[in-house]
């Protein structure tokens, strides 16, 4: 491993993560609904930021169709099993 970045809490991570990952051509679309931190971080990058409903797979989509490049999306942490099949 040549970089690293390491943090002592998850608020700092979020606050600082997304500045460092993306640059003013990428795109960051995020639930409506995540942690403040998370909020906090995005708008501390210099991405175009989106966000999508709470949990709406519906809304999401609608957001990648309309963007192109690098897109981040961050959803909430219970998207995923919200939204399996099994």
């Amino acid at each position: 491993m040549e970089d690293a970045i390491l943090y002592a809490a998850c608020f700092d991570a979020n606050a600082g993560i997304f500045e460092v990952l993306t640059d003013p051509s990428d795109v960051i679309i995020s639930d409506e609904l995540n942690h403040a931190s998370i909020i906090d971080g995005i708008r501390l990058s210099k991405a175009k930021k989106m966000r999508f409903k709470h949990m709406d797979v519906g809304d999401l989509e609608e957001k990648l169709k309309e963007n192109q490049g690098y897109l981040l999306v961050v959803p909430t942490p219970n998207f995923a099993l919200k939204f399996s099949k099994d």
